[in-house]
């Protein structure tokens, strides 16, 4: 799931997801229960041509997992909002990523699917370039993160009062 916050509330939303989804799938399959483990993976996206290769190697994911062959016939993703002119999923927003692939949406869900096939197989492990465990993208968005979040959270942890020995 690729999702743009313009606030730092992730976590708030992916509770809210998990929780009333999890209330919804219990009720219709009369169980009760968790459906997720563990906690959810955020890592902090840069610049746009990350988010082009982050949102092909998502929906690309069912096919190197060998879910499916053909990514079309895939019915649990928002591929289809990306490529097809109908609407699939009310909540997907597609535009954030194709409003860079072409002159109009036409052209970019065009681009968009074409440029799919061509790193379909081919993609390396995307998430090896992850640094610091959550960060992507180039250098100079790395080290502005770095700056702004990771070496304020040290300080600030080195402020706390230590445990008495």
């Amino acid at each position: 799931m690729l999702i743009r916050t313009k606030e730092p509330n992730l976590s708030r939303i992916m509770q809210w997801i998990q929780t009333a989804y999890s209330i919804y799938y219990n009720r219709e399959h009369k169980r009760s229960g968790h459906l997720f483990q563990g906690r959810y993976k955020s890592i902090v996206v840069g610049e746009e041509s990350y988010w082009h290769m982050l949102s092909f190697y998502i929906h690309l994911n069912p096919l190197r997992a060998g879910i499916i062959e053909k990514l079309s016939k895939y019915k649990w993703s928002s591929y289809h909002d990306y490529v097809s002119t109908r609407k699939v999923h009310k909540w997907v927003n597609s535009e954030a990523v194709l409003d860079s692939f072409g002159r109009n949406k036409q052209d970019s869900r065009k681009e968009y699917r074409k440029l799919i096939r061509e790193v379909s197989g081919k993609e390396k492990d995307f998430l090896a370039d992850v640094r610091y465990g959550m960060i992507l993208g180039g250098d100079k968005f790395v080290s502005w993160v770095q700056k702004k979040f990771i070496d304020r959270k040290e300080k600030n942890d080195e402020d706390l009062p230590q445990k008495r020995e």
